[in-house]
């Protein structure tokens, strides 16, 4: 998926939709996962845990679900944090002076 899904959800309904996303593929507790686990699209898994916890509590991570943390890690980053990534990379890269073409 990765940044295909970022445009996808951007071409959808904007920056809301990717907020949903990410909030919707977040790893959950097994009692979360039984309540939403159900909603198979992402940004609809989202809007429905913002919807019926706030959004701060939405954004905070589960908790509960650090045991599912091994099973979630090997299916990779999700679009905003592979971008997130990407970013800080670049930033390294730029603080290293390597790869910045300024003959270094």
């Amino acid at each position: 998926m990765g940044t295909g899904a970022a445009i996808q959800a951007l071409r959808a309904g904007g920056a809301g939709n990717i907020l949903a996303y990410e909030i919707g593929q977040k790893t959950l507790s097994a009692s979360n996962f039984a309540n939403y686990g159900r909603i198979a699209d992402p940004v609809e898994r989202g809007a429905q845990i913002i919807a019926d916890q706030g959004l701060l509590k939405a954004l905070a991570p589960d908790l509960g679900g650090i045991s599912q943390l091994p099973k979630t890690i090997p299916q990779g980053l999700t679009p905003l944090a592979a971008g997130g990534a990407g970013a800080l990379r670049g930033v390294a890269t730029g603080l290293s002076g390597r790869g910045c073409g300024c003959g270094n």
